[in-house]
């Protein structure tokens, strides 16, 4: 059994940035990096941002194939780690074992796929992964009309991209308004009427889908069927914590930590998607970044804090942009006051000088800004973030 002071469960962007992390304060030990894909780290945001014609995964890279083995880390890759063994201080995969003297538990999140009747057909799909999106563009080729089920920011940038496709695209969410989570129903709203040439319908039950091989519609409680031949299934993700579970780790939704990304297993850190920081687990891209930083310094020695990090909410749509930050009215029993501004803007620098639609609708507590929700011209998107939060 093979002995290395840092293994990274993972090949994320968490295990990516608690990676360089540890190399910053340890030049010289070797890192194991075990990844259940067969590609090394890539930007998993930009999954839903190339057309689909044009996405190649290996130009997504955050760091080549070459940076891995002149950094000395021995990168596993198509491998899946099957237990892990806290008192003998080792990982078992389908590709060997291996002792640790640091273990930093990385292995993110899985797809949430409800039990509707039909997930199971074939161009039923869920988009995590590099591999999903090559079936996705597969499925595409062979379909009139898609379904994508959620409307959240991956669902509504994969409608979006099926749209350009040339398919008829339907968002089915079962909240009464879209991003419920994120913005509040006016915002939601005015979202929801810029969406032009995507149909949306909110409230929905979803029972499930019909078809024999393929799906031919999407069935729903109190309303017509919805005609597709490909959907899309985006409600959320699950973190990934059998493992961990297993080996004794503290899991509540996700693996507990502190502050300084450590579980109640000495040696062991947690990060990312399948890490739980004072009841929250986000699964953003920032925030993955920012707890792997954490964790790989604090195991090579470092005495670094999570303070949090970045939760804003950005969309990019094909006419137009959108921005939310902050405290978007939610918090129960605050009272709150809102402005709102709706107009059209001179851009600042043109040759042929169009107006820009600006929507901006900001939260204040005892006048002072708490949130935003921006669409269209996001010029001062970094002013009022600064407004915010201080920064």
């Amino acid at each position: 059994m093979k002995y290395y002071k840092y293994v990274v469960l993972g090949g994320g962007i968490a295990a990516l940035s608690a990676v360089k992390a540890i190399r910053e304060r340890d030049r010289t030990s070797v890192i194991l990096m075990i990844s259940s894909e067969a590609v090394p780290c890539y930007s998993r945001p930009m999954l839903t941002k190339i057309p689909l014609p044009h996405y190649d995964v290996r130009n997504t890279f955050i760091e080549p194939v070459s940076w891995y083995e002149n950094n000395g880390i021995d990168l596993l890759l198509s491998t899946d780690v099957i237990s892990l063994d806290t008192s003998s201080e080792s990982v078992v995969t389908d590709n060997g074992s291996f002792h640790y003297e640091k273990c930093i538990y990385a292995l993110g999140a899985y797809n949430f796929i409800p039990p509707f009747k039909g997930k199971d057909l074939r161009n039923v799909f869920s988009l995590r992964t590099d591999r999903d999106l090559m079936a996705i563009r597969r499925g595409a080729l062979k379909a009139e009309h898609a379904a994508i089920i959620g409307g959240g920011v991956i669902g509504l940038e994969a409608a979006f991209m099926l749209k350009d496709e040339g398919l008829d695209v339907t968002v089915i969410e079962t909240a009464p308004f879209l991003m419920p989570r994120l913005l509040d129903e006016e915002s939601s709203r005015y979202l929801q009427n810029r969406l032009n040439g995507i149909n949306v319908i909110t409230g929905a039950k979803v029972l499930g889908f019909s078809g024999s091989e393929v799906p031919r519609s999407v069935e729903l409680e109190g309303a017509d069927p919805v005609p597709a031949q490909l959907i899309l299934i985006s409600c959320g993700v699950r973190a990934n914590t059998s493992i961990a579970a297993n080996a004794g780790v503290s899991i509540g939704r996700a693996i507990i930590v502190d502050d300084h990304m450590r579980t109640n297993i000495p040696g062991i850190l947690a990060c990312g998607d399948c890490a739980e920081f004072n009841g929250m687990n986000t699964a953003l891209w920032t925030q993955a970044v920012a707890e792997g930083q954490v964790a790989g310094a604090n195991a090579a020695g470092g005495d670094e804090v999570y303070r949090g990090s970045d939760m804003a909410l950005m969309l990019e749509a094909p006419s137009f942009s959108l921005y939310s930050d902050g405290d978007m009215g939610k918090k129960p029993g605050v009272s709150y006051t809102q402005t709102c501004t709706y107009g059209k803007l001179e851009p600042r620098f043109s040759i042929n000088r169009k107006p820009e639609d600006l929507y901006e609708r900001d939260f204040f507590i005892d006048g002072k800004m708490v949130g935003t929700f921006m669409l269209g011209n996001l010029r001062d998107m970094k002013k009022r973030k600064k407004e915010i939060f201080g920064q």
